[in-house]
């Protein structure tokens, strides 16, 4: 949606190498954070909750980018498209922490048998 379509972009229209500070950086450290404090054995209600605040934190990040920093940029992207998507987006996110979570079991006890 960025290079392609143009929705959005960060530092310049064109392919930017600054970009990568953000894809590299900022992205992957986020998921370490939201994966390593997710509520996973809670009860569901926790979960929406985590869900939820920490929809509003990457919203007012994702502002912040915009209106301050000016590292992001729209063009046919709005900020409530983005607001929209969070929840949905960390719902994925936490599935996929859940899959991971199950591989990593599965292996342990394969390790665990060939001990």
């Amino acid at each position: 949606m960025d290079t392609k379509y143009h929705f959005y972009w960060y530092f310049d229209k064109d392919i930017d190498w600054r970009w990568l500070i953000v894809l590299l950086g900022g992205k992957p450290s986020f998921t370490l954070i939201y994966l390593n404090f997710f509520p996973f054995y809670s009860k569901t209600q926790k979960k929406v909750l985590y869900i939820l605040v920490w929809s509003i934190v990457v919203t007012i990040m994702e502002i912040g980018a915009v209106y301050i920093g000016k590292v992001l940029h729209y063009d046919e992207w709005k900020l409530l498209y983005s607001a929209a998507l969070y929840p949905l987006l960390l719902y994925i996110l936490y599935l996929n922490g859940l899959f991971v979570k199950k591989l990593l079991k599965a292996a342990t006890a394969e390790t665990d048998k060939l001990s």
